[in-house]
């Protein structure tokens, strides 16, 4: 045990250190501070002999999952990274809309985990769609009809659903828990107050909710990792706005000004970023449930995609969360949302620093290296 505890300070220490990475912009090496994820411990390869050391729950990583799951979202595969990971413990997972709406992302995510054999993990439903009604009737009668055919709107192309908890013999929450997202949030933050990583996969509401409803959780989460936004590259929904933001601008824009420790990961640190051909058959000869899965998932995601590379998105904020290494570039900064009812709706900005305002900021993740990490946590 005295070896382990020597062995964790010399990573500490070696991960405190700043480093050296290359402006996304340009060509210039640029000092930057090192990421407060960069202090925590990276995990390792999981072995027999880590998982007898990680036994012990107080030993892991607490984490709570955010997640706007479609069917073969690459929320899934995040989670699986997550769950795989002997050094983390999962809370639990909070139900939001974004892809689709937030009922239909709470079935999905229960029978996610029956399929991959995780049950037992609490899913807490989140805020109601219904409070989704006036961003449905903007886009609707103003952006609906300035965007080119096709355009991906995600839960916003259908109505809103009929107000139900489930579907008549639909999957049921093993942990009979009855918590909202915003209720569960809030309590596991008091709980293990400072220890607790909050992963947002898709829009800000429950975060932004739980804020509102709780202004001390600013303080009693550990940190938030945060997918959204677009920076120095166009948006993928709009020409300006990436998809999460655009779809609650308001929510996304009070989480990055509520002084949270937060790490951002734009649509910059993955533009041109995809999944090589090794990985998209890495899980063909899989045997465990989460492995039979995976090789769905990117059977699934191929087709779909019928023969251009798969995309990087919410795999790469788990994998920063697991492996801080693969960050090739961040920088400290301060971002705002644009909340103007114009073309600009949901857009990023930078905006001059304030104190308590700034965020952790990935531009570039190393595709490599992340590959390597799930490659670690499969074998």
């Amino acid at each position: 045990m005295q070896g382990l505890r020597i062995i964790s300070a010399l990573l500490l220490s070696v991960f405190a250190m700043p480093f050296m990475t290359a402006d996304p912009i340009g060509s210039a090496p640029q000092r930057i501070e090192t990421p407060r994820i960069m202090s925590q411990f990276v995990i390792p390869a999981p072995t027999e002999k880590n998982n007898r050391q990680l036994d012990n729950d107080q030993q892991k990583r607490l984490v709570i999952v955010d997640s706007d799951l479609a069917n073969w979202g690459d929320d899934s595969m995040a989670l699986c990274m997550l769950l795989r990971s002997p050094a983390v413990r999962v809370l639990g997972v909070t139900s939001t809309s974004g892809n689709v709406w937030t009922e239909q992302a709470n079935v999905n995510i229960l029978r996610f985990l029956q399929v991959i054999q995780h049950p037992a993990i609490a899913v807490h439903a989140g805020v109601s769609s219904e409070l989704h009604a006036e961003r449905l009737r903007y886009y609707e009668q103003v952006e609906k009809g300035s965007w080119a055919r096709g355009s991906y709107a995600g839960a916003l192309a259908h109505p809103l659903p009929p107000l139900i908890e489930n579907p008549p013999g639909g999957p049921r929450n093993s942990s009979g828990s009855e918590l909202s997202a915003v209720d569960f949030i809030i309590e596991q933050a008091r709980r293990y107050r400072g220890q607790v990583t909050l992963l947002l996969f898709g829009p800000a509401t429950n975060l932004a909710a739980a804020l509102r409803k709780d202004p001390r959780l600013a303080r009693n989460l550990g940190q938030v990792l945060m997918s959204g936004g677009a920076l120095r590259v166009p948006g993928n929904t709009t020409k300006m706005a990436e998809f999460n933001f655009w779809f609650d601008p308001e929510s996304a824009n009070a989480v990055l000004r509520a002084g949270l420790p937060l790490t951002l990961l734009p649509l910059d640190a993955t533009e041109g970023k995809s999944f090589d051909e090794e990985m998209t058959r890495f899980f063909e000869k899989g045997q465990s449930p989460i492995e039979k899965y995976l090789n769905q998932y990117f059977e699934q995601r191929s087709e779909r995609r019928k023969g251009r590379p798969i995309p990087i998105w919410d795999e790469a904020l788990a994998g920063v969360f697991l492996n801080p290494r693969i960050i090739l570039s961040a920088k400290r900064e301060s971002i705002r949302v644009v909340l103007d009812h114009s073309p600009h709706y949901g857009a990023s900005r930078r905006s001059p620093a304030k104190r308590g305002r700034l965020q952790q900021v990935i531009y570039q993740v190393d595709t490599k290296a992340l590959h390597n990490t799930i490659y670690q946590l499969f074998r």
